[in-house]
């Protein structure tokens, strides 16, 4: 049986990540729910006592903002920096994508495991496929999906506490 300031902190870190999700969604907001989501699960993970759900949340994080760096870097380069320099910043974005796509994974997954809330797994194999798929565009979209489901899941734990 949880306390009742785990299940504050629980319902809390539902709602913030239910906001989260929904601005990630709204696409022009996104960069907000992607600061709102580490919040949410970073409370979550306290609540559950797990560190390693706030680790791996947090490494994503980081992986996705170098990963966006990098890719940003490739959209504005010059030509004259060279095809090889233009395909390495290309290859480093991806491969911190797919750092993302690994680890906020394991994030719903363990959240999943830890709430019984089969939409977290759900989420977690969306945003997997989505990293994976990144480099041909269209995986944006599967993360969207993704988060799509992870506010399903957020919605599910807000309305269990």
């Amino acid at each position: 049986m949880q306390s009742q300031p785990q299940k504050d902190l629980i319902k809390r870190g539902a709602d913030l990540g239910d906001t989260g999700s929904l601005l990630v969604l709204t696409i022009i907001l996104s960069g907000i729910g992607f600061i709102l989501m580490p919040i949410a699960l970073r409370r979550l993970s306290k609540a559950y006592g797990n560190g390693t759900l706030w680790r791996n949340t947090l490494i994503a994080i980081i992986a996705l903002f170098i990963a966006g760096i990098f890719g940003r870097a490739v959209a504005v380069a010059p030509a004259s920096i060279g095809d090889p320099v233009i395909i390495a910043m290309a290859l480093v974005s991806y491969a911190f994508a797919l750092l993302y796509g690994w680890l906020i994974r394991s994030a719903f997954n363990e959240l999943r495991m830890l709430s019984g809330i089969e939409e977290f797994g759900k989420a977690a194999w969306w945003n997997w496929l989505g990293a994976i798929l990144s480099i041909v565009i269209v995986g944006i979209a599967l993360i969207w999906i993704g988060y799509y489901h992870a506010r399903r899941g957020f919605k599910k734990l807000e309305s269990q506490q």
